[in-house]
């Protein structure tokens, strides 16, 4: 039996991660400075919004 401690988030599925290399073989790369825009799907079990 498991038993939900309060404030317990659960499962949190992230997918659709954004920039991907090699189809996500390797991590993408920037330099010091450079500005990279990062995406990702990501949402959990329940009705409780994600901050």
């Amino acid at each position: 039996m498991q038993v939900k401690l309060e404030g317990e988030l659960g499962r949190i599925p992230i997918l659709d991660v954004a920039p991907v290399v090699g189809c996500g073989r390797w991590p993408a790369k920037a330099v010091v400075g450079e500005t990279v825009e990062v995406s990702a799907t990501v949402f959990r079990e329940g009705h409780e919004m994600l901050g």
